[in-house]
């Protein structure tokens, strides 16, 4: 029986943020958008998420050495201006959270984590947030998902997570869990269905 439905949030709960836009607008100044979007592919950004580096280090680094005429303070409004729910996600979660323990599971650092569960007030909506800053393990390790089940204190198999990438969803499944990979807010209220689970 599912106890706990465990959430990614990037592509799952919210919109990736600052990905596929031409130009990004702060105070009358465009971006371009492949230069913002660039601090992705920082090789620093697996030690941001590990909670090897502050949001301070990180993001100052980014802009030094992409020559933004940006303060790290606008550079994060940027940002946080960025973060949306996809789209029925929302009512979704309000509907599950009176029948299982709603878990939030995200590779973040942990200043970026926290300003999108406070953009979105996502502390009311999930029983636990757990954020790879904090377990210093990044999804698919195995690792992180066992430091996930001692958390909760769950089996594997009262668990069933959510994830839009595949490699994730395989690590999860080989130690007994649930998995559905997200496709889509239609696919996946089909899926959970298919786990007998309450939508309503």
């Amino acid at each position: 029986m599912i106890k706990y439905i465990l959430f990614d949030l990037g592509n799952v709960i919210i919109e990736h943020v600052l990905e596929g836009k031409r130009s990004y607008n702060y105070d009358g100044r465009i971006f371009s958008g492949e230069k913002i979007e660039s601090i992705y592919s920082l090789i620093e950004y697996e030690e941001f998420s590990k909670g090897n580096l502050t949001e301070a280090e990180f993001v100052g680094k980014f802009l030094k050495n992409c020559d933004l005429d940006l303060t790290i303070t606008e550079f994060m409004k940027i940002y946080e201006n960025d973060i949306k729910f996809i789209k029925g996600m929302k009512v979704l979660l309000k509907n599950l959270y009176s029948n299982y323990s709603l878990v939030l599971l995200t590779n973040e650092g942990k200043e970026w984590a926290d300003r999108k569960i406070n953009h979105l007030n996502l502390r009311t909506l999930f029983k636990k947030i757990i954020i790879s800053a904090d377990l210093h393990e990044l999804k698919p390790a195995r690792d992180f998902y066992l430091k996930t089940l001692n958390i909760l204190n769950a089996k594997p198999e009262e668990c069933l997570f959510i994830d839009d990438k595949e490699k994730n969803c395989k690590a999860a499944k080989l130690l007994g869990i649930n998995t559905i990979q997200f496709i889509g807010l239609k696919r996946l209220k089909e899926e959970l269905k298919s786990f007998s689970i309450i939508l309503d």
